[in-house]
């Protein structure tokens, strides 16, 4: 005897299937013995296979499971007369004493391309033949195009979800006056289903008529009548895709009944195009939603393989900029105060250059006697001087086609300046002792805490040398203008000492960060990562706590500073005002328009504020 599953209903009722085949598959997908096509319905929804004459399902990981016998079934042997229940289609499993009846085939049809996550109803209802179908909205007055008009308008404004759905429902209620509303995206968009008015609950019929309309990308309308029901009004119901491009990725759904609203096509219509109008807003916030949580996770491993960390405005305005100039072939001057990153700011501009493949050099010109400037930079002969007992190349013959780095260039003496501008304006140079000229080709990253253009007023810097390694300049931010990333680089620093000595990972408590964010830092990043260093090194515990940066104490405000003005309340007006717009930036996100509302000012005076205060993180 051969076992064979029948059809019972949905779109291939009447049909049957001998299971002599094995595996038989279930699902939407066309390389399925079954094809069922249907949103409730995974692309491989279940497999039925024979095994010592028993028949045995096995549910493949589908959204909504499979029922046998009205109750949800993951793997198991089946009986004769067992009901197998998949989306809307009902199979029947039965023994036949005729083995060789041939299975129908599967219709070749379109499948949809998602599975929906929907209730359940549970009433049971008769419904009526459908009595319109549309494909396309036509408005049928001017009231309603200029009602449309103010939907475009509205909702071109949305941010967010919910307030589509409030705009869509106001002028769903306006124009067509439905007791309620349900407007679901699919699982690629949302896949939640919203109820206006939120108590209307879910309408048994929904879930089937959404899957076609989804399905059929037609809008309808259609009477329902309870079983049961007496005299009770049957209901109307009229149901909208939201396409875009040809494809569904939702629908309006609406709800009323012959007492209170006649509809007819004209309805369906108004409906139809409110559903096109809206379509675009909810698939770009859709999209728009996606990006964000591909940001946020991004965001959690902000810095990894950049050496510049940080989440905040102002280092994401610097790392920008370093990948916007690091192309070019300009030379860059990198100011800001010591430890603020500026060395790491210039490997990131020789990785990111067309030189990276080239040798990158780095010269601390604090650290060279301005006796020995010429042969350090520039090389020498053998027997150029006493010491000089083999030829020797300089800094720039080392950097040839790669890129030099002149940390401290505000602390080079007036003679050396000179001797390095000469190098910059042509790229020969002369080393010491020998008779011809060399030439580099060498693009120039300098680096000062100084600033130069005050020195260049004191006659202390050439302005024609800062014209020369300043073609554009990269002002990294000092931490405690950023104290928003020093959890992120405390724990940095955390976990690159622990893998570096192989010691154990302790925790950071939330005591600690706060404390940390709470201290000035004048040596900046780099007095943070000897702080996190020595108390990672020295703590016993598994967390660390504030007291273990008790040897940061004189960071700390002291009794002392109580008579300066900036203790007890007390402080300068513009050191109020910094912090309070800095503050009120924060909790807008950074939205300037926000802000300046908050603030009650306009847009030009906040920005000039920011400006004026540095205020950048």
């Amino acid at each position: 005897m051969a076992w064979v599953v029948t059809s019972k209903s949905g779109c291939h009722k009447g049909q049957h299937w001998n299971l002599s085949a094995s595996p038989f598959l279930v699902g939407r997908s066309l390389s399925c013995d079954i094809v069922i096509n249907d949103p409730l319905v995974s692309r491989k929804h279940c497999r039925l296979y024979e095994r010592d004459s028993q028949v045995y399902l096995e549910d493949l990981g589908s959204t909504h499971p499979v029922l046998v016998n009205g109750e949800a079934f993951c793997e198991g042997a089946l009986g004769q007369g067992d009901t197998i229940t998949i989306g809307s289609t009902s199979l029947l499993l039965t023994r036949s004493n005729t083995s060789g009846i041939a299975a129908s085939p599967p219709p070749v049809e379109r499948i949809s391309k998602e599975t929906m996550s929907l209730f359940d109803g549970g009433m049971s209802l008769e419904r009526d033949a459908l009595s319109t179908s549309l494909l396309e909205g036509q408005p049928q007055s001017v009231p309603e195009l200029v009602q449309l008009f103010k939907l475009g308008r509205t909702l071109s404004q949305a941010e967010r979800r919910e307030t589509l759905d409030e705009h869509c429902t106001a002028t769903l209620r306006a124009a067509l006056a439905p007791e309620s509303i349900a407007i679901a995206l699919t699982a690629r968009c949302d896949s939640v289903v919203r109820w206006h008015p939120k108590g209307s609950g879910d309408d048994p019929e929904f879930k089937s008529l959404f899957g076609r309309v989804v399905r059929e990308k037609k809008a309808l309308l259609t009477h329902i009548c309870m079983k049961d029901s007496g005299a009770q009004p049957p209901n109307l119901i009229m149901a909208a895709p939201l396409c875009v491009g040809g494809e569904a990725i939702g629908a309006i759904f609406l709800r009323s009944t012959l007492k209170n609203r006649v509809y007819d096509e004209s309805d369906l219509h108004m409906l139809l195009s409110i559903a096109q109008i809206a379509a675009p807003y909810y698939q770009t916030l859709s999209h728009v939603a996606a990006l964000k949580e591909e940001v946020a996770a991004l965001d959690d491993c902000v810095g990894q393989g950049c050496p510049l960390l940080g989440k905040s405005r102002a280092m994401s305005k610097v790392r920008g900029l370093i990948r916007d100039v690091a192309r070019t072939p300009l030379n860059i001057l990198l100011t800001g105060e010591t430890g603020t990153g500026k060395e790491l700011a210039a490997q990131m501009l020789h990785n990111g250059s067309e030189r990276s493949d080239g040798p990158l050099i780095f010269v601390n010109c604090a650290a060279i006697p301005a006796h020995l400037f010429e042969s350090e930079m520039f090389g020498h002969e053998k027997g150029a001087f006493t010491s000089a007992d083999k030829k020797c190349r300089g800094r720039f013959a080392l950097a040839d086609g790669g890129t030099l780095f002149l940390d401290e260039i505000g602390e080079l003496s007036a003679e050396n300046q000179a001797r390095l501008l000469r190098v910059l304006e042509s790229g020969h140079f002369s080393p010491v002792g020998a008779e011809r000229e060399s030439h580099a080709d060498v693009r120039i990253v300098a680096a000062t805490n100084r600033d130069l253009k005050r020195a260049i007023q004191d006659g202390r810097f050439r302005r024609d040398l800062y014209h020369r390694i300043c073609a554009v300049e990269i002002e990294l931010p000092a931490l405690r203008q950023r104290p928003s990333d020093i959890p992120l680089l405390a724990q940095h620093f955390v976990n690159d000492y622990t893998t570096r000595s192989n010691a154990p990972r302790p925790s950071l408590s939330e005591d600690a960060l706060g404390y940390l964010q709470e201290l000035p830092w004048s040596g900046n990043v780099r007095e943070l990562r000897n702080a996190i260093e020595r108390a990672t090194a020295l703590s016993k515990d598994a967390t660390i706590t504030p007291k273990d940066f008790a040897f940061l104490k004189h960071l700390a405000p002291t009794e002392s500073d109580e008579d300066h003005p900036a203790h007890n309340g007390l402080a300068p007006l513009a050191e109020v005002e910094r912090h309070h717009i800095t503050h009120v930036l924060e909790q807008c996100n950074y939205n300037i328009s926000a802000t300046a509302r908050v603030l009650g000012i306009h847009r030009n005076t906040l920005h000039n504020k920011i400006a004026e205060y540095g205020i950048g993180g």
